[in-house]
């Protein structure tokens, strides 16, 4: 199963693609920062769709991309890369447009809900630690706080949120643990039939 610092990255991933589709940032910053979430992300970065972007990243590195990094830079020294800068954007547009749609068909918000939905009904996720990760996600999808199962994710989050249900066991005593183990399993039975719902729902409306 999936870290929640590797779903993030792949999010992150898929953001950063679309923005470099829109224009919001250029092909080579935004290769910059793909590169560096691949680390993250709990791939190989050797596959074809993703080794280009750290391809374009290593072979443009030494360029003032970043904007903070440009302030540090005398003007006549960059005006002198301008050239140098363009016709490297528009070979990396050429090498990354059709792997930034890959990215986005693979790691957008709406498979990653889709795909948590399905691991929670399968017991591949535990209903606690899915419930808080499907809320973070419907945050990224702009999903409303008063969506019904939005309410619902919620209601199970903070219903046991006194018990330690998935984060944090480690920090609870031994005699603790066995005195409330009881009340864990009741508690995990109670999250996997109570999250169902929610999460057939979300399966049918997050297709990906």
């Amino acid at each position: 199963m999936l870290s929640a610092e590797a779903r993030r990255a792949r999010w992150e991933i898929a953001v950063t693609a679309k923005r470099m589709l829109t224009g919001e940032i250029s092909f080579l910053l935004g290769a910059q920062r793909i590169a560096r979430l691949l680390r993250d992300s709990d791939v190989d970065c050797f596959n074809d769709d993703f080794v280009v972007f750290t391809a374009v990243d290593s072979e443009t590195e030494k360029l003032p991309l970043d904007p903070n990094v440009r302030k540090l830079w005398n003007a006549d020294a960059l005006r002198e890369l301008e050239p140098e800068i363009k016709a490297a954007e528009k070979w990396a547009r050429e090498m990354l447009e059709q792997k930034c749609s890959t990215l986005i068909r693979e790691f957008s918000v709406d498979r990653e809900i889709h795909q948590t939905a399905q691991a929670i009904l399968a017991s591949e996720m535990d209903a606690f630690a899915g419930a808080r990760y499907l809320l973070m996600m419907g945050e990224f999808a702009d999903v409303p706080e008063r969506d019904p199962d939005i309410i619902l994710l919620a209601g199970i989050v903070s219903t046991h949120s006194y018990l330690p249900l998935s984060d944090g066991r480690e920090n609870w005593p031994i005699e603790m643990m066995e005195k409330k183990f009881p009340e864990i399993v009741r508690a995990q039975e109670w999250g996997r039939a109570t999250i169902a719902p929610a999460c057939r729902n979300l399966i049918e409306r997050f297709r990906g």
